[in-house]
């Protein structure tokens, strides 16, 4: 089954900035694809809000590669947030990031910052 959950941040300028990692239940009845939960993600949503945060980013694994699917492809159309995805395929870390802008999906950069 996949992981998935949601990054919770703020957009400055063309920077999605990742203030937190919320993992979240799959509720899906697939190993190939996710559904978070959505009375959940109700719920950070509202919090988010609140705290003048907003979603900056879905995470999800992936059983192959780190690239996204057919299937998250019309999904990060509806939500052109950052999509992290990480690939569960071989023993090393191997992690991408994309967003749907322009009509189509774009290679995001990553940066870690202390």
């Amino acid at each position: 089954m996949e992981a998935c959950g949601v990054i919770l941040g703020r957009f400055e300028a063309d920077v999605a900035k990742a203030l937190e990692v919320i993992p979240t239940k799959n509720v899906a009845e697939s190993s190939v694809r996710f559904i978070i939960d959505p009375e959940k993600l109700y719920k950070i949503l509202v919090r988010a809000e609140n705290e003048g945060r907003e979603m900056v980013g879905i995470f999800h694994s992936h059983p192959s590669v780190s690239k996204p699917s057919g299937v998250d492809k019309p999904f990060m159309k509806l939500n052109p947030v950052v999509w992290i995805i990480l690939s569960t395929l071989n023993k090393k870390i191997d992690i991408d990031a994309y967003q749907w802008f322009e009509n189509e999906i774009h290679p995001v950069e990553m940066v870690i910052e202390d």
